[in-house]
């Protein structure tokens, strides 16, 4: 399965902000494309906002596309959505989903996903550290019983790799990071990853479901 991901900033302003991409939701659900849209939370810049979608193919993607961009009512929201973006938006990244993500279910509101990435370090070999990724989410999902989702980018800048972990709401990311970091069992293997990162490059941040 691919996820495509964009990435931009807003003016951070809900009331202006909001009403647009509700419409965008609705009408990606209108055309059979399920938009998760998400506000940027801990670790990231005021005012980020996310766009996900879930696809089998980039041949799904490009069907979904033209879907879309064939609507005049979805291009107006787009250029509604431009008038509230501080710059440019990021590059639109693909990433391969390896581990979990299975179906393309709704994703409900408020939920919290905790992203955790790196880029793999010049001298670290690929497959080892997607088998350490695996190790470290069958420790999770044994202590706390939290599966996450492993991928690698696909398109974007390559050799990066890491886990989504979907929680209900901030108060269930509370309960499971206290249980975890007391264990010297997840602490000893989280911290073992850090020889197929490139320094600098290791990040934790949170998205909230907001459409």
């Amino acid at each position: 399965m691919l996820i495509f991901y964009r990435e931009m900033v807003t003016n951070g302003d809900p009331e202006q902000v909001m009403p647009i991409v509700q419409e965008l939701a609705a009408l990606g659900k209108k055309h059979g494309v399920p938009l998760n849209i998400w506000s940027g939370s801990n670790g990231h810049v005021f005012g980020t906002m996310g766009v996900s979608v879930r696809y089998e193919s980039l041949s799904a993607r490009a069907a979904a596309g033209a879907k879309l961009y064939a609507d005049k009512q979805f291009l107006a929201a787009t250029r509604r959505l431009q008038e509230v973006m501080i710059g440019a938006p990021g590059p639109d990244m693909i990433n391969n989903i390896v581990r979990g993500g299975e179906g393309n279910q709704e994703i409900p509101l408020g939920t919290v996903v905790t992203q955790n990435q790196f880029q793999l370090a010049n001298s670290s070999d690929f497959l080892k550290a997607l088998t350490h990724l695996n190790e470290l989410a069958d420790l999770v999902k044994k202590l706390v019983g939290i599966d996450p989702m492993i991928g690698h980018t696909m398109y974007g800048p390559l050799g990066g790799l890491g886990t989504l972990s979907a929680y209900a709401n901030f108060a269930q990311v509370d309960e499971v990071v206290a249980k975890l970091l007391v264990s010297d069992e997840y602490m000893t293997k989280f911290l073992e990853g850090g020889k197929y990162a490139l320094p600098g490059s290791v990040t934790q941040r949170h998205l909230v479901k907001i459409a």
